[in-house]
């Protein structure tokens, strides 16, 4: 633990230092470097480094990294034990042109750093390092970062956590050092590893804050698939690489720590560390909302730094709420498929909204201290079958934290004709749902400045969480295999490049450089308001009921679809999307 005068250190730079342009480097698709027709041609990305006095390497060259050759061994691909949907979606380059197997669509060549050396070009170290002074080489962070809670930071740390995530949303200060992919028109049709792009398909010049959006939305965005089924489930049109499944944690921990790395690099300092906003915290939870202006000033608007704040990659058929049309312009209509297009960067763009606690009337409450402490005395591995969004078990820390596991003797809504229990949303998604707005929407949420604390505060839980399965010996990343793509161990991370593997990220936080301030404790049983055993804010619900008492033993995955937070925002979006075009 640091002391006071060293916390200051973390937070309080010259803001003069914040006026400088900061080229952004992060650990992901698509490096700007090997953006040339030729590389994309070739399908290599392998920059030349001058490391010293030493004549430029591809990749740095020896004691720093070699440009190697993709193989198969690299990553997860598909498996005669994979869904027969996943398989069909995957053998279909119209369907998943750049995304899967990742990042063979686009490059085949790529840098193989060495020791503790990372990046695109082996130029960074890896998380948990830093350089030394004369910077040859990576060493082992001396003193982890501490992540703090945002409600215990005085006013000009908390001014300076605002300032430079603003910066990094503004593209003369912090312009990134990647583009995004725009289109995926010059993809094979016919051979399920080839395209022919070229720097045309690529935007340039955004800024870190939407690069870092950018990502996430490529990450969750839809495919081209059509209806798929599985188990009796209807999966529709989204096949998401880090949500509704096992790697929801672990791609959000290395998520979590590109936005830390780029908090470091905008601001120049290397102490900096990402924030939490404490939502189990029942006395200052619901002040955030009325008194910080990192949250809201007026229930909808944001103001101050983020007034500016706009909704990158706005997808077709979404507006908040539906019975306020006008406080979110939708952006040009995209089908199935698509991308996110240049313009969705520039024109039109709608701004960030929220709509605390009434987005679909499903969530009353944040989550407490006893919703995480019903959680902790049930699980007992990281995931269990069936390893998707429609997994209810409480054995189950990913579907716990996730939010899909309903909690003994909670009340839920019954909304649309499904039954309460579908609709028990707690945990991650409970917090999505209740700030609601753009952080309603999967694809979109990091659009909203809030998503860094949240997902800093989940990874906090998760932190938690781990301490138990590694007392329990179940600490490991499962499924090895056979479920959907991005999701089983060895697949790697999308777009991480380097290339990062799920079950790396399933490591305590000290293994990254950092930990926090504190623990949940969750040693005893919390008490729960009474108010809180009622999570239905729907006062026309039909159905009530609490549930009973669940015991991993007893409890059986519910054959009923999938959770709101899917099926809901699935359901809105295809009715705004009728109402469109009737327009």
């Amino acid at each position: 633990m640091m002391s006071n005068s060293e916390d200051k250190i973390v937070f309080l730079s010259k803001f003069s230092v914040l006026l400088v342009v900061h080229l952004v480097f992060a650990r992901a698709q698509f490096p700007i470097a090997c953006l040339n027709d030729n590389d994309l041609r070739e399908q290599k990305c392998c920059p030349v480094v001058t490391v010293g006095n030493s004549v430029g390497a591809e990749c740095g060259g020896p004691g720093r990294g070699a440009c190697k050759r993709i193989e198969s061994s690299h990553c997860h691909v598909e498996t005669p034990d994979d869904p027969a949907h996943v398989l069909a979606y995957l053998k279909n380059p119209v369907s998943e042109p750049s995304r899967y197997p990742w990042p063979n669509r686009v490059f085949k060549q790529i840098c193989e750093c060495e020791g503790n050396w990372a990046g695109y070009d082996c130029t960074e170290c890896k998380f948990g390092y830093v350089k030394t002074a004369d910077k040859s080489v990576c060493v082992k962070r001396k003193t982890p970062l501490v992540r703090r809670n945002y409600m215990t930071l005085d006013d000009d740390e908390r001014d300076y956590v605002k300032q430079t995530i603003a910066d990094m949303n503004d593209r003369s200060k912090s312009p990134s050092r990647y583009g995004v992919l725009i289109s995926e028109e010059n993809f094979s049709k016919s051979s399920h590893l080839q395209s022919n792009l070229t720097a045309e398909d690529f935007k340039f010049g955004i800024s870190a804050y939407e690069f870092l959006t950018w990502i996430h939305y490529y990450t969750a965005k839809d495919s081209g698939v059509p209806s798929g089924n599985y188990k009796g489930h209807d999966y529709g049109p989204r096949v998401d690489f880090a949500h509704n499944g096992p790697s929801l944690l672990t791609w959000h921990r290395y998520f979590m720590l590109l936005f830390e790395s780029e908090l470091q690099r905008v601001s120049g300092n290397d102490s900096f560390a990402a924030p939490y906003w404490d939502w189990m915290d029942r006395q200052n939870r619901d002040h955030l909302f009325t008194h910080s202006d990192i949250f809201d000033g007026n229930e909808t608007s944001l103001v101050g730094v983020f007034r500016d704040f706009r909704v990158i990659c706005c997808e077709a058929g979404f507006a908040i709420p539906l019975t306020e049309p006008n406080i979110m312009r939708r952006s040009p209509k995209r089908g199935p498929g698509s991308l996110c297009n240049a313009s969705q960067f520039d024109v039109g763009i709608p701004l960030v909204r929220r709509d605390y606690g009434h987005q679909y009337n499903i969530v009353k409450w944040l989550p407490s201290a006893r919703d995480a402490w019903d959680l902790l005395v049930n699980i007992t591995h990281y995931d269990v079958a069936s390893f998707n969004l429609f997994e209810h078990s409480p054995s189950s820390l990913r579907a716990g934290l996730e939010g899909s596991v309903p909690l003994p003797g909670k009340h839920y809504c019954s909304v649309g004709g499904l039954s309460n229990e579908s609709f028990a949303e707690e945990m991650h998604n409970a917090v999505h749902i209740y700030a609601g707005g753009v952080f309603t929407n999967v694809a979109m949420s990091p659009s909203d400045p809030i998503f860094y604390l949240h997902h800093s505060m989940v990874d906090r839980v998760f932190e938690r969480f781990m301490i138990k399965l590694q007392q329990l010996g179940t600490l490991r990343y499962l499924p090895e295999s056979g479920v959907d793509p991005g999701h089983n161990a060895n697949d790697c991370i999308v777009p991480s490049f380097p290339l990062y593997r799920n079950r790396e990220f399933l490591q305590r936080s000290t293994d990254f450089g950092y930990v926090y301030d504190t623990l949940p404790l969750l040693d005893t049983e919390p008490e729960r308001p009474a108010e809180e055993y009622d999570q239905c804010n729907n006062s026309n619900a039909s159905t009530n009921m609490p549930r009973p008492p669940l015991t991993p033993s007893s409890y059986q995955p519910s054959s009923v679809g999938k959770s709101a937070y899917g099926r809901l925002l699935g359901m809105v979006s295809a009715l705004v999307s009728q109402l469109y075009d009737l327009l």
